[in-house]
């Protein structure tokens, strides 16, 4: 899996090149780059890249907001995109152990978005 991830992040950082995401964050999930696993790489504004390996909701807070969201699979495209403003998510680590972690508005944003990807939801 470190391969995968070293390609997302090979993929991430030409596309930071030729586009400036500082402000809203940045993600990709492989099967945008026509991998078949559930593995993506999100990097919310500020914040270290955070690698999720078969990731998973566990909870979702009943508190949603609604915002644009765009996406680098229809560039040009935003529509308004319902999210929860705090998500539990479960995520394997390189070891194999899993992990929980709570995100909250943006980051649960961009990670909701990547799981949706994984999910095979457009």
């Amino acid at each position: 899996m470190d391969d995968v991830v070293g390609q997302l992040l090979d993929v991430m950082e030409r596309i930071r090149r030729a586009h400036d995401f500082s402000g809203k964050g940045l993600g990709l999930a492989v099967p945008q780059i026509g991998i078949g696993r559930s593995a993506a790489v999100v990097q919310p504004p500020g914040s270290a890249p955070l690698v999720l390996l078969n990731p998973r909701f566990t909870d979702a807070a009943e508190a949603m907001d609604e915002r644009f969201e765009g996406c680098l699979s229809f560039f040009d495209v935003r529509a308004q995109v319902p999210r929860p403003l705090r998500i539990t998510v479960e995520t394997m680590t390189a070891a194999g152990s899993t992990e929980k972690a709570i995100r909250e508005r943006g980051d649960a944003r961009i990670i909701g978005h990547k799981i949706d990807h994984l999910r095979a939801v457009p």
